[in-house]
Parts: C-alpha cells; sequence; structure tokens
C-alpha cells in the first residue's frame, strides 16, 4: 500500500507514536521509520469482505487520515480478526480518545524557546511527525536509504538545513528538565527540554555501523545513550546512531562526554532509580545566547 509521507506523518504524530488500543500505548517509533506501514489499521476496509467494509463509504477516503488508526501488531491483528466484534464507530471512538490522551500530554508545560545551533543528532521519524502537526512537510525519504546520515554526502547537507530551519521554527509546548525536576511519572509522553553537560555510552564505530555488525537491542542497559545527573534524577536518552549526523558529532559522542541542548520524548519513569528515560527528537550544541 502507498500512503502520502504527510498522512503518515499526521498519523504518526497526533498518536503520539503509540498504538491506540486502551491500555497498550506501546511506543512504535523507536527502530521504524514513519513510512512502515505495518501497524497502519484501516477502520473502514479497503476492499470487499475487509473487516467494517461497506459500499457506503467514499472510495477516495479509504487511505485517509481519518480512516487510519495506530496500532501494535498485536492489536492490529485482533482488531481486524474475523471473530472481533469491534465496529467503526468503536475504533474511531478508540482514536479519538487516544490522541486527545497525547494531545493534552503534548500541551503540557511552556512554550520552547531554540536554543540550538549545530544539530549532532537528528531522529528523523519523531522530528517529522513533531513538523507534521504544525503543518511543515519534511523531505525524508533519502534517510531511510542508508545505514547512517553520514553517509549520504551533499544530501546531508541539505537535509540538515531543512532540519534547522524546523527546528527554528518550532514552537512546542515542553516540560524542561533540570535541577528543579522529580521523576514524575506524569511525564511520560510529554516533549521535554534538555540542556547540560551529559556522559555518553556504548557507542561503536563507523565500521560496525556501516558493516551491519551493529544492532539496536531495544535495551536500556546495552543501547548506546547519553546520560544527564540532576539533582533529583538522571536523565537517560536512547541514541540510535545512524542518525548522528556528523563525523564531528559522531567524534564527540565517542569521546564519553559533552554539552548538549535538545528536545525529547519522555517513553519511561523509574522512581526507584529516579531515572527518566526518553528519546530525543534532535540533540545539538547549545546556543551561547539564546
Amino acid at each position: 500500500m502507498h500512503y502520502q509521507q504527510r498522512k503518515l506523518a499526521l498519523l504518526w504524530g497526533r498518536s503520539g507514536g503509540r498504538c491506540a488500543f486502551p491500555e497498550c500505548h506501546e511506543d512504535l517509533t523507536d527502530g521504524l521509520p514513519v513510512a512502515n506501514v505495518s501497524n497502519i489499521c484501516h477502520i473502514v476496509a479497503r476492499s470487499k469482505g475487509g473487516p467494517r467494509w461497506t459500499k457506503d463509504y467514499p472510495q477516495e477516503k479509504i487511505d485517509s487520515y481519518e480512516n487510519l488508526l495506530l496500532l501494535c501488531p498485536s492489536h492490529h491483528a485482533r482488531v481486524d480478526a474475523p471473530t472481533a466484534l469491534f465496529t467503526s464507530d468503536d475504533l474511531r471512538a478508540m482514536k479519538k480518545a487516544h490522541e486527545n490522551r497525547v494531545g493534552s500530554r503534548l500541551s503540557a508545560g511552556r512554550a520552547w524557546k531554540c536554543n540550538v545551533e549545530q544539530l549532532y543528532y537528528v531522529n528523523v521519524p519523531r522530528l517529522a511527525m513533531l513538523a507534521a502537526l504544525r503543518g511543515i512537510d519534511l523531505d525524508t525519504d533519502a534517510a531511510y536509504g542508508t545505514a547512517c546520515l553520514y553517509d549520504l554526502g551533499f544530501e546531508l547537507a541539505r537535509m540538515l538545513v531543512a532540519f534547522e530551519g524546523v527546528v527554528r521554527e518550532l514552537t512546542p509546548t515542553v516540560v524542561a528538565l533540570d535541577s528543579n525536576s522529580t521523576p514524575d511519572e506524569a511525564l511520560v509522553g510529554t516533549t521535554c527540554s534538555f540542556m547540560g553537560s551529559f556522559r555518553t555510552r556504548g557507542f561503536p564505530t563507523f565500521e560496525d555501523i556501516r558493516s551491519g555488525r551493529f544492532r539496536m537491542r531495544g535495551d536500556q542497559a546495552k543501547d548506546p545513550c547519553i546520560y544527564l545527573r540532576l539533582r533529583s534524577l538522571r536523565l537517560e536518552l536512547s541514541i540510535d546512531p545512524r542518525w548522528v549526523t556528523t563525523s564531528t558529532s559522531f567524534g564527540t559522542f565517542r569521546e564519553g562526554w559533552g554539552r548538549f541542548a535538545g528536545l525529547a520524548t519522555v517513553k519511561q519513569v523509574d522512581r526507584n532509580a529516579k531515572t527518566v528515560h526518553a528519546s530525543p527528537m534532535f540533540i545539538g550544541i547549545p546556543k551561547l545566547h539564546p
């Protein structure tokens, strides 16, 4: 199936990149491009005989944002099973409730003012989702055809100019993580801002990435990350090396420390360990005079 990139980014953005099934909310973005459609469910089926198909639904709206629902693989299978009792109205209500929940989390905090200069890391799927929510189109197709952004050459320069423009224009509502923050579970799903001196851990070499020897494991204790110790919590940001932008930035992450700023989505809060786990949208050098 082919979907317009903007529709996909809007669907993933308003869903927060999470499964819309009640009480699930599995994060579907890590390791997946926005263009991945394996977890997209049609509320009204595309063809006769499919789940919830009706001849009265306009054909031109079949692949529209309004008729698509983001689900994890297991709940997609459950919703579309022959014995499923979910009606189209059930799924529309599910989508609305989930997107309202995500919207309330995204609106928490205060307006963010750009304090980032050179971009060292760009999480293409997450930044594309954030941009789509604000009506900004990003051409990110080239990012998914390479082992790492650094290999894009001149195309990377063009893409970074576009990303930097988006970052300057974005004014999302964010929760600032600083020395006054506490590990509160209400942070999960929010967009947070950060700035400070981070330590880095577990970065592979370019050769390991290009050869395919390196793979993200989905294990926060083993995957590459940067972390910052604040007074009341530790902030850990998982890093997928394919989204590191240049040899300079890659070298900085490999050195083991650096001063960074940016935005991230909070994925998990461990109150016992006083740790906040988040997935960065972008990371860069803090401005000297924001």
